[in-house]
């Protein structure tokens, strides 16, 4: 079946049924942004712990009375607190809200007891990842020391404190600014280089969340990060955690645009590729590492002259199509913003039209809105280039898709479908005024000329006047 048909009412659907069905593709999405949102900061579970009731926060308060009066066994007082800690900021909050309780904390951290120090850099990890306030707290008292213990030797404690400055890195910029003048990015890279597998993805996990800031891109790159990195993304089934952070390095890396040529000289583009078309093949809905995967091919493809080299491989363009069609809403937006970056070069929308991707594209403007927006784009990219793919996107019921889009309420949906429209008049203008009259897009039209925004009632009657209204224009009908 057609994706657009999960889309469109089936005879025995009610208005009701209807209604659900979009609530329940509009509380998918937003779980899966908040997820994106949140993953700048991450409790840290063990997978050994059963904690199957909620904390309290009278629990807490008397933990941490106990952890500073120096009464009760520390060890099992710590694990208790990390665990509470994972449970909410409420209770991190009554945490602090205890004297001394930080310092106590990083004291035990900074001791001679490997096993209480690794506890208490746990408990740091996990108080990080709370609010700004708990996270700057943090950074005053027991930054410099999580720094100094990356080049500790002990792989257990290096991990823990990699997690813990990405959880710090998370924050503002202000954080990730005293973090780096602290001298966070050195033992960082040496960490990329770890035989331990987890501590180089917390290390990693830490430098994504430095490079939000573009003083601290600079800086990554000068450290001989990218060709580490290169060396690193290669596929396979058991890294795919792995491969998820360094590929969050490289998509902020890339945002700019200054460090394309860095990025290509080392072969990041076709490792990329790579990438994406083996995931696809193993699992096409694992979103924790295709996200960044195809943010970073997106912000690439925007920087280069040509897009030869995307384009010309139809088996990453076939990997693209099938996540036009993932079970996650948030795969199908960030493919379509892929295809649109891509479609910006002409040869380009040649395979695009060969691979049948336009009526997927076009299917999807009866998507929710996100992705309704990600499509139109895409479809506005491939019709700039000229009479052939208009006739196409009319071939496959563009209009009757388009014309529903003048009816929101979103100013730059309706620009957009308006360029779309008004380039497949110019390409073939009777059998679009024609089509475009039968779907009912002249009363979505005849809306807009009153619209309060000056903008869109200005270009939608110059686009009546100008092939609708016009005599000339008409007799051709």
């Amino acid at each position: 079946m057609e994706r657009k048909m999960l889309y469109k009412a089936g005879a025995t659907e009610t208005p009701d049924s209807l209604r659900e069905k979009r609530r329940h593709f509009q509380i998918e999405l937003r779980k899966e942004k908040r997820d994106l949102v949140l993953s700048g900061k991450r409790i840290r579970f063990d997978v050994d712990d059963v904690q199957d009731y909620d904390i309290t926060e009278a629990e807490v308060l008397d933990a941490t009375r106990k952890l500073v009066s120096k009464t009760g066994d520390r060890q099992n007082l710590l694990k208790f607190l990390r665990q509470a800690f994972a449970q909410g900021t409420g209770l991190i909050d009554q945490f602090f809200s205890v004297e001394n309780s930080l310092d106590c904390l990083t004291g035990i951290f900074t001791g001679n007891d490997p096993e209480l120090q690794l506890e208490a850099a746990w408990c740091l990890t996990n108080l990080a990842a709370g609010t700004d306030d708990h996270t700057n707290a943090v950074i005053k008292c027991a930054a410099p020391y999580l720094i100094t213990y990356l080049s500790s030797g002990n792989s257990s404690l290096q991990d823990q404190c990699a997690w813990a400055i990405g959880n710090l890195a998370g924050g503002s910029d202000s954080c990730r600014k005293t973090l780096m003048m602290q001298g966070t990015l050195s033992p960082l890279v040496t960490l990329l280089q770890c035989p331990v597998l987890s501590v180089v993805q917390s290390a990693a996990f830490a430098l994504s969340n430095l490079a939000k800031d573009e003083e601290a891109q600079k800086q990554i790159v000068s450290a001989g990060v990218i060709p580490v990195i290169a060396a690193l993304l290669e596929f396979s089934a058991n890294r795919l955690d792995l491969i998820s952070e360094i590929s969050w390095v490289l998509t902020y890396l890339s945002v700019s645009g200054h460090y394309t040529e860095d990025l290509l000289s080392h072969g990041i583009l076709s490792k990329i590729k790579s990438v994406i078309i083996e995931i696809t093949r193993v699992d096409s809905t694992c979103i924790k590492v295709l996200t960044p995967l195809l943010r970073c091919l997106g912000n690439i493809v925007c920087k280069i002259p040509s897009g030869e080299e995307i384009y010309k491989d139809e088996t990453l363009l076939q990997a693209i199509k099938v996540l036009f069609q993932s079970s996650h809403l948030h795969l199908q937006k960030e493919s379509l913003w892929v295809v649109s970056n891509i479609a910006v070069f002409d040869s380009a929308c040649d395979i695009l039209v060969t691979l049948e991707m336009v009526p997927l594209i076009i299917s999807k403007l009866s998507s929710i809105f996100d992705i309704r927006k990600e499509a139109l784009y895409a479809l506005c990219n491939i019709a700039a280039h000229g009479e052939r793919y208009c006739c196409e996107m009319l071939r496959n019921k563009a209009l009757s898709n388009v014309a529903p889009l003048l009816k929101l309420k979103d100013i730059e949906i309706c620009q957009s479908a308006l360029s779309l429209i008004e380039m497949m008049l110019n390409s073939n203008l009777e059998q679009v005024l024609k089509e475009f009259e039968e779907c009912g897009g002249m009363a979505c039209l005849e809306v807009l000329e009153y619209s309060n925004n000056d903008e869109l009632r200005t270009r939608t009657n110059e686009l009546l006047e100008k092939y609708f209204y016009n005599e000339d224009c008409t007799a051709n009908e």
